[in-house]
């Protein structure tokens, strides 16, 4: 069976991404507190011990506080509340107009997103 050349390219910049990401690269598993991760709700807040208990519909992951993996597992389009700063997503998930975006990201159904500030 061929690869889809379009699927062998969003593969090597997946890879490419990982090597970008610190938090991605290293050996080990994830600290509380150590810097490298911060789990947060659709609103940018930190998960509350209910939400982790239940599985958000939606979730971000702030890795190396530079990076941010937005996740929308709903059926609809939701609104997710990005963290402060300027974000703009980053390949294979930018567009050809990448905008800078600097509060809210509309999620598509099961969307995903990965944001650089």
């Amino acid at each position: 069976m061929q690869a889809s050349s379009g699927l062998t390219a969003f593969t090597a910049a997946l890879i490419h991404l990982r090597k970008r990401i610190p938090a991605l690269m290293e050996n080990r598993w994830w600290e509380e507190g150590d810097g490298n991760v911060r789990w947060l709700n659709r609103y940018a807040q930190p998960l509350s011990t209910d939400e982790w208990q239940n599985g958000p519909k939606q979730l971000q992951i702030l890795l190396s506080d530079r990076f941010l993996i937005a996740i929308n597992a709903t059926l609809e389009v939701t609104e997710i509340v990005l963290p402060a700063g300027e974000w703009h997503a980053i390949p294979p998930f930018a567009g050809e107009d990448n905008p800078v975006i600097t509060a809210v990201w509309q999620g598509p159904a099961h969307g995903l997103c990965v944001f650089q500030r």
